[in-house]
């Protein structure tokens, strides 16, 4: 897992620590293939809107189930209690919306406690982000940004997605979480954030992701 400043920007990719152990069997069917992203001209990853169909199956806990998950997955982590009810508020509204959007393979409780909120949140722990601007590229059900803008109320964070669906949903996290340091938009031509730290997650293709960091830090507006 890596999280940079941006002129060394390098993708953020989930361990999965803290679920090797005492994870349920069989509960880590991988996620179905997606097709891979496209440059627009001038180099911006956009992604393709087939293969989004909603997973109706999908259980969506109590938040106690989620708080009691998140506080398994934290055992021993330096972290204010008061962020894990937050974080189980963002799985649930991730776990509902995914019903009608793709937005995660991962459903188990205890899966999703260590693979999308410990490693997000120890992007807070990898670098300094009190004033900072972090883009987070193909944010998607909103890892690694959500978890980092509700940890650091001091940084500003962009939620960018150029999936229209994953984008929308982004708008409704920001809103419901009232999440006044955090924005979302489809496009990075279109934001108007200077970035200093960038993260993205699973990218097909590293090296447009890393050109479209670079020139939002360098630009900042479009």
């Amino acid at each position: 897992m890596t999280s940079l400043p941006v002129e060394d920007a390098s993708p953020f990719e989930p361990t999965g620590s803290g679920a090797d152990a005492g994870l349920p069997p069989g509960n880590s069917d991988p996620a179905p293939a997606a097709p891979e992203p496209k440059p627009a001209g001038d180099g911006e990853v956009v992604e393709e809107e087939d293969g989004l169909e909603g997973r109706p199956d999908t259980p969506v806990p109590e938040l106690g189930v989620l708080l009691e998950a998140l506080q398994w997955a934290f055992q021993g982590e330096e972290i204010d209690p008061a962020l894990l009810p937050r974080f189980a508020e963002h799985a649930r509204l991730v776990l509902q919306t995914n019903r009608e959007v793709n937005l995660t393979a991962i459903v188990d409780p205890r899966e999703i406690a260590a693979k999308h909120y410990l490693d997000s949140w120890r992007v807070t722990r990898l670098m300094p982000l009190y004033g900072k601007r972090l883009f987070d590229l193909g944010s998607g059900a909103g890892f690694p940004g959500v978890p980092v803008a509700i940890a650091e109320p001091e940084a500003k964070v962009t939620l960018c997605d150029s999936v229209q669906k994953r984008a929308t949903f982004l708008e409704r996290c920001v809103k419901d979480l009232a999440l006044k340091n955090a924005r979302p938009c489809a496009s990075a031509r279109r934001t108007t954030s200077r970035a200093t730290r960038s993260t993205w997650r699973s990218c097909a293709r590293s090296a447009p992701c890393a050109r479209t960091c670079a020139r939002c830090a360098r630009c900042g507006t479009r």
